[in-house]
Parts: structure tokens; sequence; C-alpha cells
């Protein structure tokens, strides 16, 4: 799930590529670059995260958008479960 700045309303999304440092998400809108943005990430095992970042850049790409989001502040114990889904996620 996601929340843009300025606004209330969370919208699903899906991720395509995860770090600590950032993400890679696909959306069905175009998101605005330098906006800031919440990230509900579930990452399984009933284990959700919040992280926040900035857009840095969104585009078309057929049924939706690739929006891509430097994070910030992120925790050592965040970084670590993040790390820990993405490897999971790829077997």
């Amino acid at each position: 799930l996601y929340r843009v700045e300025d606004s209330k309303e969370l919208h699903e999304c899906r991720s395509k590529d995860i770090n600590y440092t950032g993400v890679c998400i696909f959306t069905d809108e175009n998101l605005p670059k330098n906006k800031k943005i919440t990230l509900t990430m579930d990452l399984g095992d009933n284990t959700k995260v919040e992280v926040e970042g900035d857009i840095v850049w969104s585009k078309n790409c057929g049924q939706g958008h690739m929006v891509g989001i430097n994070l910030h502040n992120v925790s050592q114990r965040i970084q670590k479960l993040m790390l820990e889904h993405a490897f999971e996620v790829k077997k």
C-alpha cells in the first residue's frame, strides 16, 4: 500500500525491485516526481513495515506505471527484514 503526501488515501501497489535504499513499485496511476510517499510493505509471516521516501521517477509501462522511490532513514532492523523478504521471494 502507498500514500502520497497531502493525501489520506491508500492505494495498492506491487513491488518489482526492493532494497534498503530504494524500491521500484507498479501502480495504476502516474505518481508525481519529488513528492514524499509512505509505503506499507507486507513482508509475509504477518510482518508489515512502514517506510518513507521520495518519488524519483515514474514511467508508463503499458498496463500501469513503474515508480522509483528513494527511501529515507530505514532502520537496520527494517533493512534486515526487507532484504530477507527479497531473497525469500526470489527462491
